[in-house]
């Protein structure tokens, strides 16, 4: 199986396959003024569009109840 970045994966020591990808996300607490409450959301703005199998990958990766994936 080819990642989302179109490489060949790597496997570890423990086999499971191991994908880098250099983008940054951040995760953020929305609909709260408080830290730690609210829910939890990451944020990731893209530098270009991006595939949107690419994109639903991360998000699926980030396993939070809201993802933001935006251009600038």
């Amino acid at each position: 199986m080819v990642g989302p970045c179109r490489r060949r994966p790597k496997w570890n020591k423990h086999n499971t396959v191991v994908i880098r990808v250099s983008q940054k996300i951040v995760q953020v607490n929305a609909f709260t003024d408080r830290p730690f409450s609210g829910n939890p959301a990451a944020v990731c703005i893209l530098s270009g569009p991006r595939d949107e199998g690419w994109m639903q990958t991360i998000a699926r990766e980030m396993n939070l109840p809201g993802d933001s994936l935006s251009v600038p």
